[in-house]
């Protein structure tokens, strides 16, 4: 869930406070005061104040829904209000995969709409998944949901699937960020071993890898809005 953390150096904190909080909670705002004791809501109330307020805006604006699209029925959560950013998140993951990155950009003013991928997450498993339908469905998405030109965030398959969602509906997005993806499956450090075992296990979600993408160097200089790998 959504966290607050605001700490004083001033009650004897590890260096690693941080960090250890963060492991404690995803989703969370930490914040950390030099010149300040153990009441902080007493010796820093505008501060305190603003960050409950914060924390209850983002806890209200929060909802978990479900929306039939391309022949499937995906669950999502949204949070937030301002411009709109769609996250994608990798093989096998959920929404919950991009929480930390969703509870960031709602902090910083954007309406966050984190999305479990067909077959993924809460959504009932398939016996085939292809690149292709997983664009179709984001592209479906935007149009159900009135969301117009949207950023796009994409992790690993997210971030395949953000590629191709831009190459087949040219225009969808405003622009796009990516990380960890590969064009095609050959991309993949040490794919020989990693599609041996793949294969030896048979998971249809994981065999997609093998075979996809298969994004061409034409298709990528086709992709016209501004794009962070």
């Amino acid at each position: 869930v959504p966290t607050t953390v605001i700490c004083t150096q001033n009650s004897g904190l590890e260096p690693d406070n941080e960090a250890q909080m963060q492991k404690l909670y995803s989703n969370l705002d930490y914040v950390e005061l030099t010149d300040c004791g153990h009441f902080i809501h007493m010796e820093q109330p505008e501060l305190v104040n603003k960050k409950l307020a914060e924390l209850l805006w983002y806890a209200r604006s929060r909802k978990v829904s479900r929306v039939d699209v391309n022949g499937v029925n995906l669950l999502y959560e949204v949070a937030g209000y301002g411009k709109p950013v769609l996250l994608f998140h990798g093989n096998g993951g959920s929404h919950e995969s991009v929480e930390t990155t969703a509870g960031q950009l709602v902090r910083a003013g954007y309406k966050v709409y984190a999305i479990d991928s067909r077959g993924q997450g809460a959504n009932k498993p398939l016996k085939a998944y292809h690149y292709k339908d997983m664009a179709e469905d984001m592209y479906q998405f935007c149009r159900r949901l009135k969301i117009s030109q949207p950023a796009v965030y994409g992790w690993s398959d997210g971030g395949i699937v953000a590629l191709m969602l831009e190459i087949m509906h040219p225009g969808t997005v405003q622009l796009m960020a990516i990380s960890g993806a590969n064009v095609q499956p050959e991309g993949v450090v040490n794919f020989e071993e990693f599609s041996k075992n793949i294969l030896a296990e048979g998971n249809p979600m994981a065999m997609m890898m093998v075979y996809e993408p298969n994004i061409t160097d034409t298709q990528l200089r086709g992709v016209n809005v501004p794009v962070l790998v």
